[in-house]
């Protein structure tokens, strides 16, 4: 069903990037890293390129510019060296990374790290660096912050005692004393409490039928599993849903 959902998408607009990446998620929150080769090398045959995830912050009026595992940035060893400061004190604390938003064919340590060299992470390490004790941290996110950064932000506020608010593709994230303003409503019941997969192709549902709000696509998945109260079916409630979207 993702298969036929991402051709779908592909042949309304062949140049874009959203049915590929959405398809190699898919895959690869199943594993199928095969079929993700796959589809890698379909986009670079294609010449399709996906937008790389960018996080900015400024400091003294000067903006310095993160992807995820940046290797541009001048101060990135003191950088690493907080990131992982806050890492054990976010274990002690009760954080476990979500190696689900790892998606790549590695051994679990270097997911971790993976995780732990996101772009949001990097420019708020490195504004817990250089700005003042108690000055809040700003960062801005071209893409939509995932659900580990979420999580690992609320610890990262809490532990830091700092304000930090994250305005990504979504909305304003405000961050103070371990909560988030958003309260969590947009972190996948989604990839923690219902289906991963289910999750991904939902997201391909949302896509297809042109929902511009992402909570739409959150109150499927709640709505889905209120009426059955069995989170197990998620995914085969998503696939009934793109099936009729397709009917019409």
């Amino acid at each position: 069903m993702a298969e036929f959902a991402s051709q779908k998408l592909l042949n309304l607009d062949p140049t874009s990037a959203t049915g590929y990446v959405q398809l190699a998620n898919v895959y690869a929150a199943t594993k199928r890293w095969d079929h993700v080769a796959r589809v890698r090398k379909s986009m670079k045959s294609c010449k399709v390129v996906k937008t790389p995830g960018y996080s900015w912050i400024e400091v003294k009026s000067v903006a310095h510019q993160f992807r995820s595992g940046d290797k541009a940035h001048p101060e990135l060893t003191s950088i690493h060296e907080k990131l992982k400061e806050l890492e054990k004190k976010m274990k002690l604390a009760g954080y476990v990374p979500d190696l689900e938003f790892a998606l790549h064919d590695v051994g679990e340590e270097q997911k971790e790290q993976l995780l732990l060299w996101h772009s949001e992470k990097l420019a708020i390490a490195y504004g817990l660096i250089k700005l003042p004790p108690g000055t809040p941290i700003r960062v801005f996110k071209n893409l939509r912050v995932c659900g580990d950064c979420h999580r690992a932000t609320k610890y990262i506020s809490q532990i830091e005692r700092r304000e930090i608010i994250v305005r990504d593709t979504t909305r304003f994230h405000h961050f103070k004393h371990g909560h988030c303003s958003c309260a969590d409503y947009w972190i996948p019941a989604v990839a923690h409490r219902y289906n991963m997969l289910g999750t991904k192709i939902l997201n391909l549902h949302c896509i297809m039928r042109g929902v511009g709000c992402v909570q739409d696509c959150e109150a499927m998945a709640f709505l889905a599993c209120l009426k059955t109260r069995d989170v197990t079916r998620f995914s085969d409630m998503a696939v009934q849903e793109l099936q009729d979207v397709f009917k019409n």
